[in-house]
């Protein structure tokens, strides 16, 4: 197992290009850390909103079979 998400992956979850995304792969505890911010900034009836800055980790998350899409 790995640490960290490889940069291409990201980009791929996210439908976009390489040069879109940030230098380097991502620390899978950084995704892990704002992916719960994510999460957290939803409650029990309404996940968070769409715009939040961190919203973009429930696509990577998906993107690693992690969840279930209905």
């Amino acid at each position: 197992m790995t640490d960290a998400i490889p940069r291409s992956l990201v980009a791929e979850a996210l439908l976009t290009d390489e040069a879109n995304v940030p230098p380097g792969d991502l620390p899978v505890d950084r995704l892990a850390e704002r992916f719960l911010t994510y999460v957290r900034a939803g409650d029990g009836e309404e996940p968070a909103p769409a715009h939040h800055p961190d919203a973009w980790t429930y696509e990577v998350y998906c993107e690693l079979n992690l969840c279930s899409r209905r």
